[in-house]
């Protein structure tokens, strides 16, 4: 019995183009697949998306997008039994590179050969909402670095967007502490990034031993308030010595609670604000990767 595939397309996404949605089509077809091709057309589109093609046996649901549009169906899918592909052609395609899939032509590769493994993931919860994340969730600063990203910058200067944000908020400074529990262990810091995979804005490594594989997280408390103390861990980023550096502790967790009101951007798009809870989980979605995908 054929298999039901959606092929989810976000078409404003910058690396995309129209005849990849055939050759996706195609590739599924040759393999005796029943594909159908559907295209957003707004925000939120993708999650209803994926609730529609999650309720079939089984699917396979191949997103043609970006984080952003990867998060959506992540959250559309919910915890129906699932599989998912990502085709990179978003701006930092943070999961795709964890996934080692970091071209197009990789990424279908890896369809075609169907290797699929289950993925670990968070999930946020709020007074006002609830939400998962496959990547990170940035509370604080990086939160509201993601919330000042203007869209006509981001589609003009891709990436560079988020440095722009980051001048205004590093000129714009909030240093009020949080409150933070990391399982049953109380901290205070200015911000933290709980991190549920190794990259962070692209191809940086943040958080080494995190893995999307491995349900839990390895969360990165800022406890400097100073503005001085985000530019040595971005330096710190950049040479890939984040452990080692002055101010930031490492910690691995399954459950994060923040009091205090601070904003929060969950796998690079501003969400809601603390206080919340930020858990790992098991789910039943799977994730397709290449037949040389790592252990960990």
């Amino acid at each position: 019995m054929a298999r039901s595939c959606t092929v989810i397309v976000n078409p404003v996404a910058g690396g995309y183009r129209p005849e990849l949605g055939d050759t996706i089509v195609a590739l599924l077809q040759g393999a005796g697949q029943k594909v159908s091709l559907r295209q957003t057309r707004s925000a939120g589109d993708a999650a209803l998306l994926a609730r529609e093609a999650a309720a079939e046996t089984d699917p396979l649901i191949v997103v043609c997008g970006g984080d952003g549009t990867v998060g959506e169906v992540i959250n559309g899918i919910g915890s129906a039994a699932a599989t998912i592909a990502v085709i990179p052609v978003g701006t930092a395609n943070v999961l795709a590179l964890e996934l080692g899939l970091d071209t197009i032509d990789k990424a279908l590769a890896a369809v075609a050969a169907s290797i699929s493994r289950p993925l670990a993931l968070g999930r946020a919860t709020t007074a006002t909402g609830e939400r998962l994340f496959s990547l990170m969730a940035g509370i604080g600063f990086d939160g509201r670095v993601v919330a000042a990203v203007r869209s006509e910058e981001k589609r003009r200067f891709g990436k560079g967007a988020y440095l722009l944000a980051a001048l205004r908020c590093l000129y714009r400074w909030e240093s009020a502490p949080l409150a933070v529990t990391l399982e049953e262990r109380k901290v205070v810091c200015h911000g933290l990034i709980i991190c549920n995979a190794r990259h962070y804005g692209g191809a940086f490594r943040l958080a080494r031993q995190a893995s999307p594989f491995v349900p839990g997280f390895q969360v990165v408390c800022i406890q400097g308030a100073r503005r001085r103390d985000y530019l040595r861990l971005c330096l710190a980023v950049v040479l890939g010595r984040v452990e080692n550096c002055r101010g930031i502790s490492v910690s691995s967790v399954t459950r994060v609670s923040v009091d205090g009101v601070a904003a929060i951007q969950l796998d690079g798009d501003a969400w809601l604000a603390t206080p919340g809870v930020f858990t790992a989980e098991s789910d039943a979605l799977r994730v397709i990767v290449p037949t040389s995908a790592p252990d960990r």
